[in-house]
């Protein structure tokens, strides 16, 4: 994927989830939150992005629409909230991501 279409913020990450959201008529979510992933103290170039739900909200929708979004390589749905990690411009892998993400 080109460097580009990478985000390299949480609050970039914030205003493409939420943009993505509106496009589908999804925008009316409680709260959309981003932050970088780090492990030991060490940033893996990874940022996580927390959707939040009202209780209307199909959360498999949510789910799809942040898996069409650059970077993603892995969603979450959980109940109330649905979490993307997505790899930035500066940095991550698949394999760094997945030994990062607390389960």
């Amino acid at each position: 994927m080109p460097d580009h279409q990478r985000i390299t913020s949480p609050a970039q990450a914030t205003r493409a989830a939420r943009a993505a959201l509106g496009a589908v008529g999804l925008a009316d979510v409680r709260r959309v939150t981003s932050r970088t992933v780090a492990k030991g103290g060490r940033l893996y170039g990874t940022i996580r992005t927390d959707v939040y739900l009202a209780a209307h909200h199909d959360r498999d929708a949510i789910a799809d629409v942040l898996r069409t979004l650059p970077g993603t390589v892995s969603v979450d749905a959980e109940e109330t909230r649905v979490c993307a990690y997505r790899i930035t411009a500066t940095g991550g892998s698949v394999d760094t991501l997945e030994s990062g993400i607390p389960r």
